[in-house]
Protein backbone atom coordinates (compact mmCIF):
# COMPACT_ATOMS: atom_id res chain seq x y z
CA UNK A 1 0.00 0.00 0.00
CA UNK A 2 1.68 3.17 -1.31
CA UNK A 3 1.57 6.05 1.81
CA UNK A 4 -0.24 8.93 0.30
CA UNK A 5 2.30 12.00 -0.55
CA UNK A 6 0.64 14.69 1.61
CA UNK A 7 1.03 12.68 4.71
CA UNK A 8 4.60 11.95 3.37
CA UNK A 9 5.62 15.37 3.26
CA UNK A 10 3.87 16.07 6.75
CA UNK A 11 5.60 13.64 8.80
CA UNK A 12 9.14 14.79 6.91
CA UNK A 13 8.42 18.21 7.88
CA UNK A 14 7.68 17.30 11.50
CA UNK A 15 10.75 15.63 11.81
CA UNK A 16 12.54 18.85 10.01
CA UNK A 17 10.73 21.05 12.03
CA UNK A 18 13.37 23.30 15.00
CA UNK A 19 10.43 25.43 16.65
CA UNK A 20 10.90 24.76 20.59
CA UNK A 21 14.70 23.34 20.47
CA UNK A 22 15.84 26.27 21.91
CA UNK A 23 12.89 25.95 25.19
CA UNK A 24 14.51 22.20 25.66
CA UNK A 25 18.21 23.46 25.60
CA UNK A 26 16.87 26.64 28.23
CA UNK A 27 15.62 23.64 30.30
CA UNK A 28 18.88 21.73 29.58
CA UNK A 29 20.83 24.72 30.60
CA UNK A 30 18.74 25.97 33.67
CA UNK A 31 18.92 22.75 35.11
CA UNK A 32 22.94 22.72 34.47
CA UNK A 33 23.21 26.37 35.83
CA UNK A 34 20.86 26.06 39.15
CA UNK A 35 22.89 22.24 39.56
CA UNK A 36 26.39 24.62 39.56
CA UNK A 37 25.34 27.55 41.44
CA UNK A 38 23.41 25.85 43.79
CA UNK A 39 26.61 23.35 44.83
CA UNK A 40 29.01 26.55 44.72
CA UNK A 41 26.12 28.29 47.15
CA UNK A 42 26.06 25.38 49.33
CA UNK A 43 29.81 24.82 49.34
CA UNK A 44 30.70 28.36 50.50
CA UNK A 45 28.22 28.15 53.31
CA UNK A 46 29.33 24.92 53.88
CA UNK A 47 32.80 26.37 54.09
CA UNK A 48 31.94 29.10 56.63
CA UNK A 49 30.29 26.84 58.85
CA UNK A 50 33.13 24.73 59.38
CA UNK A 51 35.46 27.93 60.26
CA UNK A 52 32.50 29.01 62.53
CA UNK A 53 32.67 25.03 63.95
CA UNK A 54 36.42 24.90 64.05
CA UNK A 55 36.68 28.43 65.62
CA UNK A 56 34.32 27.19 68.67
CA UNK A 57 36.03 23.93 69.31
CA UNK A 58 39.15 25.56 69.53
CA UNK A 59 37.93 28.55 71.60
CA UNK A 60 35.75 26.01 73.80
CA UNK A 61 39.22 23.90 74.36
CA UNK A 62 40.80 26.85 75.60
CA UNK A 63 37.99 27.41 77.70
CA UNK A 64 37.84 23.82 78.95
CA UNK A 65 41.75 24.10 79.70
CA UNK A 66 41.92 27.22 81.39
CA UNK A 67 39.32 26.94 83.56
CA UNK A 68 40.56 23.33 84.80
CA UNK A 69 43.07 24.15 87.43
CA UNK A 70 40.68 25.94 89.11
CA UNK A 71 37.57 23.65 89.12
CA UNK A 72 36.56 20.11 89.10
CA UNK A 73 36.26 18.12 85.78
CA UNK A 74 32.57 18.53 85.49
CA UNK A 75 32.33 22.46 85.85
CA UNK A 76 35.22 23.02 83.34
CA UNK A 77 33.03 21.14 80.63
CA UNK A 78 30.01 23.31 81.19
CA UNK A 79 32.26 26.35 80.84
CA UNK A 80 33.29 25.08 77.72
CA UNK A 81 29.66 23.97 76.52
CA UNK A 82 28.77 27.51 77.63
CA UNK A 83 31.23 29.33 75.20
CA UNK A 84 30.12 26.94 72.31
CA UNK A 85 26.62 28.21 72.79
CA UNK A 86 27.36 32.08 72.89
CA UNK A 87 29.16 31.13 69.67
CA UNK A 88 26.89 28.70 68.05
CA UNK A 89 23.33 29.94 69.52
CA UNK A 90 21.25 26.64 69.89
CA UNK A 91 18.35 28.25 67.49
CA UNK A 92 20.62 28.72 65.10
CA UNK A 93 23.23 25.56 64.80
CA UNK A 94 20.83 22.74 67.00
CA UNK A 95 23.64 21.91 70.24
CA UNK A 96 26.89 21.75 68.77
CA UNK A 97 28.74 20.67 71.92
CA UNK A 98 27.53 18.73 74.87
CA UNK A 99 29.63 17.63 77.95
CA UNK A 100 29.80 14.06 76.58
CA UNK A 101 32.16 15.33 73.68
CA UNK A 102 34.63 17.12 75.50
CA UNK A 103 37.70 14.59 77.35
CA UNK A 104 40.18 15.67 79.76
CA UNK A 105 43.74 13.53 79.33
CA UNK A 106 47.10 13.79 78.00
CA UNK A 107 48.92 14.45 75.15
CA UNK A 108 51.52 12.55 73.70
CA UNK A 109 54.01 14.75 71.61
CA UNK A 110 56.08 12.07 70.38
CA UNK A 111 52.97 10.06 68.79
CA UNK A 112 50.96 12.96 68.21
CA UNK A 113 47.80 11.46 70.15
CA UNK A 114 45.57 12.23 73.34
CA UNK A 115 44.45 9.65 75.37
CA UNK A 116 41.46 10.09 77.71
CA UNK A 117 42.01 10.05 81.27
CA UNK A 118 39.00 10.96 83.76
CA UNK A 119 40.27 13.58 86.13
CA UNK A 120 43.35 14.62 83.99
CA UNK A 121 44.51 18.59 83.37
CA UNK A 122 46.82 18.39 81.19
CA UNK A 123 44.94 18.26 78.08
CA UNK A 124 41.39 18.59 76.77
CA UNK A 125 39.72 17.38 73.60
CA UNK A 126 36.88 19.12 71.88
CA UNK A 127 34.57 17.52 69.12
CA UNK A 128 32.07 20.39 67.82
CA UNK A 129 29.41 18.53 65.61
CA UNK A 130 26.49 19.35 63.26
CA UNK A 131 25.08 15.72 62.15
CA UNK A 132 22.14 13.54 62.19
CA UNK A 133 23.38 11.91 65.70
CA UNK A 134 23.00 15.80 67.25
CA UNK A 135 19.77 15.91 65.64
CA UNK A 136 21.48 19.60 63.61
CA UNK A 137 23.14 18.63 60.03
CA UNK A 138 23.78 21.76 58.23
CA UNK A 139 20.68 21.55 55.49
CA UNK A 140 21.80 22.48 52.07
CA UNK A 141 19.53 24.63 49.90
CA UNK A 142 19.69 24.27 46.13
CA UNK A 143 21.76 20.56 46.19
CA UNK A 144 18.61 19.78 47.57
CA UNK A 145 16.79 19.51 44.22
CA UNK A 146 19.80 17.48 43.22
CA UNK A 147 18.84 14.91 46.01
CA UNK A 148 21.72 15.97 48.06
CA UNK A 149 19.71 17.16 51.41
CA UNK A 150 22.75 18.00 54.07
CA UNK A 151 26.19 17.88 55.26
CA UNK A 152 27.64 16.35 58.52
CA UNK A 153 30.73 18.57 59.61
CA UNK A 154 32.45 17.56 63.04
CA UNK A 155 35.06 19.67 63.99
CA UNK A 156 37.82 18.82 66.83
CA UNK A 157 40.38 20.69 69.17
CA UNK A 158 43.04 19.53 71.52
CA UNK A 159 44.70 21.96 73.91
CA UNK A 160 47.61 21.33 76.27
CA UNK A 161 47.50 23.22 79.76
CA UNK A 162 50.88 24.62 79.00
CA UNK A 163 51.84 26.00 82.40
CA UNK A 164 54.42 28.56 82.19
CA UNK A 165 57.33 26.98 84.05
CA UNK A 166 58.69 29.78 85.87
CA UNK A 167 55.91 30.76 87.14
CA UNK A 168 55.25 26.94 88.78
CA UNK A 169 58.65 26.97 90.44
CA UNK A 170 61.16 29.62 90.09
CA UNK A 171 61.92 33.42 90.35
CA UNK A 172 59.63 35.68 87.51
CA UNK A 173 59.87 39.33 87.62
CA UNK A 174 58.49 42.06 85.79
CA UNK A 175 61.98 44.22 85.86
CA UNK A 176 64.73 42.33 87.89
CA UNK A 177 65.97 39.72 89.45
CA UNK A 178 69.37 40.06 91.09
CA UNK A 179 70.97 37.25 92.48
CA UNK A 180 74.05 37.59 94.16
CA UNK A 181 77.20 34.95 94.61
CA UNK A 182 77.96 31.18 95.55
CA UNK A 183 74.62 30.08 94.78
CA UNK A 184 73.74 26.53 93.60
CA UNK A 185 70.57 26.24 91.35
CA UNK A 186 69.22 22.23 90.81
CA UNK A 187 67.63 21.10 88.12
CA UNK A 188 64.39 21.97 87.91
CA UNK A 189 64.36 25.71 89.37
CA UNK A 190 63.81 28.83 86.78
CA UNK A 191 64.94 32.33 86.89
CA UNK A 192 63.44 34.34 84.69
CA UNK A 193 62.69 38.33 84.28
CA UNK A 194 60.75 40.63 81.37
CA UNK A 195 63.31 42.90 81.31
CA UNK A 196 66.70 42.02 82.81
CA UNK A 197 68.27 39.67 85.32
CA UNK A 198 71.83 40.08 86.71
CA UNK A 199 74.20 37.22 88.33
CA UNK A 200 76.93 37.82 90.45
CA UNK A 201 79.90 35.14 90.54
CA UNK A 202 80.47 32.21 91.73
CA UNK A 203 77.28 30.13 91.27
CA UNK A 204 76.39 27.05 90.09
CA UNK A 205 73.55 26.03 87.40
CA UNK A 206 73.24 22.17 86.93
CA UNK A 207 71.51 21.23 83.59
CA UNK A 208 68.10 21.47 83.46
CA UNK A 209 67.82 25.17 84.78
CA UNK A 210 66.61 27.70 83.29
CA UNK A 211 67.38 31.38 83.04
CA UNK A 212 65.27 33.59 80.73
CA UNK A 213 64.93 36.99 79.70
CA UNK A 214 63.53 38.49 75.99
CA UNK A 215 67.12 39.92 75.15
CA UNK A 216 69.54 37.20 76.51
CA UNK A 217 72.64 38.97 75.33
CA UNK A 218 71.72 41.82 78.27
CA UNK A 219 72.13 39.41 80.98
CA UNK A 220 74.75 41.64 83.49
CA UNK A 221 77.42 39.43 84.84
CA UNK A 222 80.36 39.81 86.87
CA UNK A 223 84.08 41.13 84.95
CA UNK A 224 84.69 37.70 84.81
CA UNK A 225 81.42 36.62 82.50
CA UNK A 226 80.13 32.93 82.38
CA UNK A 227 83.71 31.70 83.21
CA UNK A 228 82.72 32.33 87.09
CA UNK A 229 79.10 30.59 86.40
CA UNK A 230 79.17 27.35 86.11
CA UNK A 231 76.36 25.97 83.26
CA UNK A 232 74.46 29.65 83.42
CA UNK A 233 75.64 30.37 79.76
CA UNK A 234 73.64 27.02 78.48
CA UNK A 235 71.05 27.63 80.86
CA UNK A 236 70.50 30.98 79.07
CA UNK A 237 67.47 31.63 76.86
CA UNK A 238 64.80 34.23 74.89
CA UNK A 239 61.51 34.69 76.54
CA UNK A 240 58.75 36.90 77.79
CA UNK A 241 55.77 35.69 80.22
CA UNK A 242 52.73 37.87 80.53
CA UNK A 243 52.26 37.54 84.40
CA UNK A 244 48.49 37.51 84.34
CA UNK A 245 49.05 36.14 88.02
CA UNK A 246 49.95 39.88 89.03
CA UNK A 247 47.04 41.94 87.51
CA UNK A 248 44.44 39.31 89.76
CA UNK A 249 46.05 39.78 93.46
CA UNK A 250 43.05 41.73 94.19
CA UNK A 251 40.57 39.43 92.91
CA UNK A 252 42.50 36.75 94.82
CA UNK A 253 42.56 38.71 98.07
CA UNK A 254 39.13 39.39 97.44
CA UNK A 255 37.93 35.84 96.77
CA UNK A 256 39.54 34.52 100.05
CA UNK A 257 36.80 36.10 102.59
CA UNK A 258 34.09 34.95 99.58
CA UNK A 259 32.38 32.41 100.56
CA UNK A 260 32.10 29.68 97.34
CA UNK A 261 35.03 31.35 95.64
CA UNK A 262 37.59 28.74 94.23
CA UNK A 263 40.37 30.98 96.18
CA UNK A 264 39.52 29.52 99.23
CA UNK A 265 41.63 26.25 99.50
CA UNK A 266 40.27 23.00 100.50
CA UNK A 267 41.87 22.79 103.96
CA UNK A 268 39.42 25.73 104.84
CA UNK A 269 35.65 23.70 106.44
CA UNK A 270 33.76 27.16 107.42
CA UNK A 271 33.99 29.75 105.05
CA UNK A 272 32.42 32.11 107.56
CA UNK A 273 35.15 34.82 108.63
CA UNK A 274 36.12 35.30 111.68
CA UNK A 275 36.93 38.63 112.99
CA UNK A 276 40.45 39.30 115.13
CA UNK A 277 40.57 42.19 117.28
CA UNK A 278 43.68 41.43 118.54
CA UNK A 279 47.06 41.87 116.39
CA UNK A 280 49.56 39.85 118.12
CA UNK A 281 49.04 36.26 116.43
CA UNK A 282 50.19 32.90 118.46
CA UNK A 283 48.83 29.68 117.59
CA UNK A 284 45.97 29.75 119.71
CA UNK A 285 44.70 32.70 118.46
CA UNK A 286 43.39 30.95 115.17
CA UNK A 287 40.56 28.20 114.27
CA UNK A 288 41.85 25.78 112.56
CA UNK A 289 39.77 25.32 109.14
CA UNK A 290 39.04 29.26 109.37
CA UNK A 291 39.05 32.48 107.84
CA UNK A 292 40.65 34.82 109.80
CA UNK A 293 39.93 38.90 109.25
CA UNK A 294 42.56 40.99 110.96
CA UNK A 295 41.70 44.56 110.64
CA UNK A 296 44.54 48.16 111.19
CA UNK A 297 44.80 51.78 110.69
CA UNK A 298 46.97 54.08 110.24
CA UNK A 299 50.87 52.20 110.14
CA UNK A 300 49.94 49.56 112.48
CA UNK A 301 51.56 46.05 111.67
CA UNK A 302 50.04 42.51 112.66
CA UNK A 303 52.78 40.38 114.43
CA UNK A 304 53.22 36.54 114.23
CA UNK A 305 54.75 35.65 117.22
CA UNK A 306 57.87 33.75 117.46
CA UNK A 307 58.36 30.52 117.28
CA UNK A 308 54.19 30.38 116.23
CA UNK A 309 53.26 27.02 113.95
CA UNK A 310 49.89 28.13 111.82
CA UNK A 311 48.47 25.07 110.28
CA UNK A 312 45.08 25.19 108.02
CA UNK A 313 44.46 28.60 108.06
CA UNK A 314 43.66 31.73 106.20
CA UNK A 315 44.33 34.60 107.40
CA UNK A 316 43.58 38.12 105.36
CA UNK A 317 44.67 41.66 106.79
CA UNK A 318 45.26 45.82 105.56
CA UNK A 319 48.33 45.80 108.15
CA UNK A 320 51.70 45.01 107.41
CA UNK A 321 52.66 41.59 108.54
CA UNK A 322 55.98 41.11 111.24
CA UNK A 323 57.06 37.73 111.24
CA UNK A 324 58.62 36.33 114.59
CA UNK A 325 61.82 34.24 114.71
CA UNK A 326 60.98 30.39 113.76
CA UNK A 327 57.20 31.64 112.77
CA UNK A 328 56.33 28.32 110.72
CA UNK A 329 53.58 28.41 107.75
CA UNK A 330 51.60 24.98 106.98
CA UNK A 331 48.44 24.66 104.87
CA UNK A 332 48.24 28.68 105.13
CA UNK A 333 47.39 31.97 103.26
CA UNK A 334 48.43 35.21 104.62
CA UNK A 335 47.17 37.98 102.07
CA UNK A 336 47.31 41.76 102.67
CA UNK A 337 45.94 45.12 100.73
CA UNK A 338 48.92 47.23 102.62
CA UNK A 339 50.85 48.67 99.79
CA UNK A 340 54.31 48.72 101.92
CA UNK A 341 57.72 48.01 100.30
CA UNK A 342 58.19 45.79 103.99
CA UNK A 343 54.49 44.98 103.95
CA UNK A 344 55.85 41.68 104.56
CA UNK A 345 58.90 41.36 107.06
CA UNK A 346 60.78 39.02 109.43
CA UNK A 347 63.84 38.94 110.91
CA UNK A 348 65.36 35.53 110.97
CA UNK A 349 64.04 31.62 110.26
CA UNK A 350 60.68 32.15 108.60
CA UNK A 351 59.23 29.02 107.27
CA UNK A 352 56.61 28.92 104.27
CA UNK A 353 55.71 25.67 103.54
CA UNK A 354 55.93 22.42 105.37
CA UNK A 355 59.81 20.72 105.23
CA UNK A 356 58.26 17.57 104.04
CA UNK A 357 61.13 16.41 101.19
CA UNK A 358 58.54 17.60 98.35
CA UNK A 359 55.63 15.81 99.92
CA UNK A 360 52.12 15.92 99.04
CA UNK A 361 50.25 19.23 100.36
CA UNK A 362 51.45 21.41 103.68
CA UNK A 363 52.39 24.33 101.00
CA UNK A 364 51.94 27.98 102.01
CA UNK A 365 51.12 31.26 100.49
CA UNK A 366 51.96 35.15 101.24
CA UNK A 367 50.25 37.36 98.87
CA UNK A 368 50.93 41.29 99.29
CA UNK A 369 49.89 44.52 97.14
CA UNK A 370 53.38 45.95 98.44
CA UNK A 371 56.63 44.51 98.82
CA UNK A 372 58.60 42.08 101.57
CA UNK A 373 61.93 41.65 103.32
CA UNK A 374 63.15 38.77 104.77
CA UNK A 375 66.37 39.33 106.23
CA UNK A 376 67.60 36.56 106.86
CA UNK A 377 67.48 32.28 106.93
CA UNK A 378 64.21 32.09 104.68
CA UNK A 379 63.17 28.92 104.25
CA UNK A 380 60.06 27.62 101.19
CA UNK A 381 58.92 24.16 101.10
CA UNK A 382 56.61 23.73 98.42
CA UNK A 383 55.36 27.69 99.26
CA UNK A 384 54.34 30.78 97.16
CA UNK A 385 55.46 34.77 97.51
CA UNK A 386 53.87 37.14 95.52
CA UNK A 387 54.15 40.66 95.57
CA UNK A 388 53.39 43.61 93.60
CA UNK A 389 56.40 45.44 95.10
CA UNK A 390 59.80 43.88 95.30
CA UNK A 391 60.74 40.58 97.33
CA UNK A 392 64.03 40.60 99.30
CA UNK A 393 65.18 37.69 101.09
CA UNK A 394 68.20 35.53 102.21
CA UNK A 395 67.68 31.76 102.50
CA UNK A 396 69.76 29.17 104.54
CA UNK A 397 71.26 27.14 102.98
CA UNK A 398 69.14 24.49 101.56
CA UNK A 399 66.00 26.38 102.78
CA UNK A 400 64.51 26.74 99.10
CA UNK A 401 62.58 23.72 98.33
CA UNK A 402 60.03 24.05 95.74
CA UNK A 403 59.29 27.49 95.35
CA UNK A 404 57.50 30.53 93.71
CA UNK A 405 57.88 34.27 93.94
CA UNK A 406 56.74 36.31 91.69
CA UNK A 407 57.14 39.60 91.75
CA UNK A 408 56.22 43.00 89.52
CA UNK A 409 59.11 44.41 91.27
CA UNK A 410 62.77 43.75 91.97
CA UNK A 411 63.37 39.63 93.06
CA UNK A 412 67.07 40.30 94.80
CA UNK A 413 68.18 36.90 96.62
CA UNK A 414 71.78 37.04 98.46
CA UNK A 415 74.72 34.51 98.58
CA UNK A 416 75.43 31.07 99.74
CA UNK A 417 71.90 29.45 98.70
CA UNK A 418 70.77 26.15 97.60
CA UNK A 419 67.97 26.19 95.11
CA UNK A 420 65.77 22.79 94.45
CA UNK A 421 62.61 22.01 92.84
CA UNK A 422 59.72 20.17 93.28
CA UNK A 423 58.15 19.79 89.83
CA UNK A 424 55.12 21.14 91.40
CA UNK A 425 54.71 18.37 94.00
CA UNK A 426 53.51 20.24 97.16
CA UNK A 427 52.39 23.21 95.58
CA UNK A 428 49.05 22.02 94.88
CA UNK A 429 47.63 25.07 96.32
CA UNK A 430 49.74 27.75 95.00
CA UNK A 431 47.58 30.37 93.30
CA UNK A 432 47.81 29.91 89.40
CA UNK A 433 47.13 30.91 85.81
CA UNK A 434 46.67 28.62 83.43
CA UNK A 435 48.03 29.22 79.88
CA UNK A 436 46.69 27.40 76.65
CA UNK A 437 48.22 25.42 73.69
CA UNK A 438 46.69 24.27 70.70
CA UNK A 439 48.22 21.44 69.38
CA UNK A 440 45.72 19.50 67.12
Amino acid sequence: MSRHPAATSAVSQFLKEESGGMTVFSLFMLTTCLIIGGLALDTARLHDTMTLMQNTADNAAHAAIISRPDMSEAEAKLEAVAYAERNMPTEMHGFVLNVTNIEFGSWNGETFSFAPEPGATDAVRVRVSRNTESNNPLETFLLRFAGFEEWEVTRTSTMLNADQHCLREGFVSETFVDMQSNNSFVKGFCIHSNDRVKISSGNFFETGVSVTMPHPSEIELPQSGFGSNSGLEDALDSNRYNIRLLGRLDEIIAGLTTPGSRYIPSYITNSTVLQIGRRNISSTSVTTGRIHRVNCSGNQSLTIENNTVLRNVVIVTNCKVAFGNGAILENVVIATTNTDARSFNGPNGVSVGRNDNCGTGGGAQLLTLGGMDFASGLRVFGGQLIARGNIGFTADAGGIEGASFVASGTISGTSNMSLEGCDGQGMEDNFREAYARLVE
